[in-house]
């Protein structure tokens, strides 16, 4: 590649790469409250074990006595953040509320650990999210160092690289939590770095076995780095082509060194449970996360798009993104990164610009990337559900470090530094406005409380579809009524057509006040949805009806709606097709409590937001993971108790 041109702070760089992550990072620590990124009450649980035991545990189903639910996750993260945690007796798991209202704060830590220096388990847990955060800063100085091992002269690109990765929202995101992505993505980078530095010197004796150590401390940190056992192996038939055998003993050495690390945790995988990698006993303890069937069209659509948005920034349980603004600008950087590579390669400058090292380096950042693209998608043919971008994270080097060389031979060479500090630029910015615009208002209590509530529900409604509309009525109790939730009933995926909502004063000359669709595909079995709206000024008193209908569904395809026969003490009348049913839907109010509304929950604009199961995964997980005895006395139990009777009724009903 030609040389960028001159700056006189190249060696600036990398610091100010490195600052503005750390700075960031903390920003995401401070506004992301504890145990809503995803698994970090699970990651914490772990460490806590370790603590508490002072061993690992085993991953053995167990539906009676509970176990660690993220035990089929290899040590080495667990045990390094283990060190912060004291050895008392009390679980994280015992102090935690599952909050049922509305917002994305869905798990809250008792607000008395939560005063600033902090104390008991949120001080703990907020050490190990530093930790994470130091792993993930090494990581993108170390892409700068990747980078400028390859391509010396072009400084500003490794910096370019190393900028990009450290301003991810998504990155940063896990990166200020506890998790075990950012120890997975330092090693990763690490045995590339270690890798490429034994590949231009191979006279060096101790290079293989560094190299070893840190590929086996890959394979300790997550299970997903096993991609880079073929890499290690490509690489070598690579080298076998170009050097002949003067690898072949450094490569064994590296093989051997990194299975002698860390052998020990598979092989005790497959004495306690006869598998390797735990994946039996995980499909065991969570059966709904195999795949039956080969993924449909739309699967695969849906896949490929949430794993792009997820690598770049969707945040808590997939309940918020980025805008799609900035995500159309992260595609663009792909597809630019993408056509200059084959640029370069379909007009032969790789063989002519590159020197023979930088070919085989170029080769191994290569098969890293599509290494870990073919693991993630096998992965994702199995099991449902593991469309998460973080995944992809160990590759995040390769990733990052091609996609610039990439731009870079797009770019003239007179224009090509302001070109590349432009972008550096607005990464930036996109990163900080996800700060303050994105995750600091959705984690910002909602100014709303509820009102009018039916929590009970024993059996759906019929099917809306273009014969048949569901129609509740009720008085507001409040001004400023903003927001209705409600919970559908659909065992079976729809694809095509759309729900909609209609909000209107019972009077039926009065026009709608509020009208909106939601996608049938987007609809699951006891999903709730919140169908929010600019708050109603003078509510209070007055009588209204909500309705769903469904012009564009045939018969019996749409969805449905649970109620109640028995409900509570609460006023207004169900009606199907106008005609008066017995019973009352599953429904609550809500109404605005401020000046005016700032965020979406406050109903700051007409939209539709999925509130996810009437049993949240989380609440699930954490509920299946704990002893027989505790999970008898929580309220999740008497949730699921409440679906299996509403499912048995709607079994019976052949609804």
């Amino acid at each position: 590649m030609e040389s960028s041109r001159p700056v006189s702070t190249l060696k600036f760089l990398p610091f100010v790469a490195g600052i503005t992550f750390f700075a960031s990072g903390l920003l995401y620590c401070y506004y992301t409250p504890l145990w809503n990124p995803p698994d970090e009450i699970r990651h914490f649980f772990y460490c806590e074990y370790i603590a508490a035991h002072y061993n690992l545990p085993r991953y053995l189903p167990d539906r009676d006595n509970g176990l660690v639910g993220m035990a089929f996750h290899p040590p080495l993260y667990y045990l390094l953040a283990s060190f912060i945690c004291k050895t008392d007796n009390e679980s994280i798991q015992n102090k935690i509320v599952i909050n049922d209202e509305p917002g994305y704060i869905k798990l809250i830590h008792p607000q008395e650990e939560l005063q600033f220096p902090y104390s008991g388990k949120a001080r703990e847990a907020y050490l190990i999210r530093i930790i994470s955060l130091v792993l993930s800063a090494i990581t993108v100085q170390l892409i700068y160092l990747l980078g400028i091992e390859i391509w010396p002269s072009e400084k500003l690109l490794a910096f370019a690289g190393a900028f990009f990765v450290g301003n991810i929202p998504q990155f940063l995101y896990v990166s200020a939590s506890i998790s075990n992505e950012p120890l997975a993505a330092t090693l990763s980078t690490a045995y590339l770095l270690s890798l490429i530095q034994y590949i231009k010197n191979s006279h060096s004796r101790l290079r293989p076995v560094l190299c070893g150590i840190v590929l086996g401390g890959c394979f300790l940190s997550k299970t997903f780095t096993i991609f880079y056992l073929p890499v290690t192996v490509g690489m070598l038939f690579v080298l076998r082509y170009w050097c002949g055998k003067k690898f072949n003993s450094g490569f064994l050495i590296i093989l051997c060194v990194s299975i002698i690390v860390s052998g020990w945790w598979f092989l005790g995988n497959w004495i306690y449970s006869g598998d390797f990698l735990l994946s039996k006993p995980v499909e065991i303890m969570y059966p709904w996360l195999i795949r039956h069937d080969w993924p449909s069209l739309y699967d695969i659509y849906n896949i490929i798009r949430t794993t792009f948005i997820s690598f770049f920034g969707y945040f808590g349980a997939l309940q918020f993104s980025i805008s799609k603004l900035y995500l159309s600008f992260y595609g663009a950087l792909i597809f630019l990164g993408i056509c200059g590579l084959v640029h370069l390669i379909m007009a032969g400058k790789i063989k002519k610009v590159l020197t023979l090292f930088q070919n085989q380096a170029f080769i191994l950042l290569i098969l890293s990337l599509f290494s870990a693209t073919g693991f993630f998608a096998i992965i994702n043919l199995g099991y449902n559900g593991m469309f998460l971008g973080r995944y992809l994270f160990p590759a995040l080097a390769p990733f990052a470090i091609l996609i610039f060389q990439g731009l870079a031979s797009l770019l003239p060479i007179h224009c090509r530094t302001y070109a590349v500090i432009t972008i550096c630029f607005l990464l930036l910015l996109i990163n900080l406005d996800t700060v303050f615009r994105v995750i600091k208002p959705a984690y910002t209590d909602p100014m709303i409380v509820k009102g009018t509530n039916q929590p009970l529900f024993c059996c759906p409604t019929v099917k809306i579809d273009h014969n048949t509309i569901i129609k509740q009525t009720f008085i507001a109790s409040k001004n400023n009524l903003c927001a209705i939730r409600i919970m559908f009933s659909c065992p079976e995926n729809q694809t095509e057509g759309d729900i909609l909502f209609t909000l209107q004063a019972t009077k039926q000359s009065e026009k709608p006040f509020f009208t909106m669709h939601y996608p049938l595909r987007e609809i699951k079995d006891f999903r709730r949805c919140f169908f929010i709206f600019p708050p109603m000024k003078d509510s209070q008193g007055q009588q209204y009806e909500f309705s769903f209908s469904a012009p564009s569904v045939t018969e019996g395809n749409g969805a449905a709606l649970w109620y109640e026969e028995n409900p509570l003490n609460v006023s207004g009348k169900l009606y199907v097709n106008n005609l008066p049913v017995n019973g009352l839907l599953y429904y609550s109010t809500y109404y605005f409590t401020g000046k005016y509304p700032k965020t979406d929950w406050e109903g700051r604009r007409e939209l539709v937001i999925n509130d996810g199961l009437y049993i949240y995964i989380p609440e699930l997980q954490l509920y299946y993971e704990q002893s027989k005895e505790q999970r008898e006395k929580s309220i999740t139990h008497k949730k699921i108790q409440l679906c299996e009777q509403a499912i048995k009724e709607r079994d019976r009903r052949g609804l």
